[in-house]
């Protein structure tokens, strides 16, 4: 769910890079389900709070540019965002019947 989200964020912000969209989606995915200490090595500004006096610009993820270049192999870019649109939005159907298998089993919220 945590890429699906982040993928969507890229789709619908064609302006916000890489990093903002996984942000966006860890703080609606996965924020919830981790403590203050790991929320706060998610975050890259709460990074510099930890090593102050330090420039630290710690992104696990490419440049949005970079990403899309190499994820639709030099290919079509609008034609990459159509493919791209199915997939996610399979992937997301896919999530959604398995978040919904797992609270109505009383397996847990997701």
């Amino acid at each position: 769910m945590f890429l699906c989200k982040a993928l969507q964020h890229m789709q619908h912000d064609p302006s916000s890079e890489l990093h903002v969209c996984f942000k966006r989606s860890y703080d609606e995915v996965l924020k919830h389900h981790h403590t203050f200490i790991v929320r706060s090595l998610a975050t890259v500004r709460q990074l510099a709070l930890l090593f102050p006096g330090r420039s630290i610009a710690v992104r696990a993820v490419p440049y949005r540019r970079d990403f899309i270049a190499r994820i639709s192999q030099g290919g079509d870019k609008e034609k990459f965002g159509i493919e791209l649109a199915k997939w996610l939005s399979g992937l997301d159907t896919i999530g959604n019947r398995l978040k919904a298998f797992l609270e109505e089993g009383g397996y847990g919220r997701v």
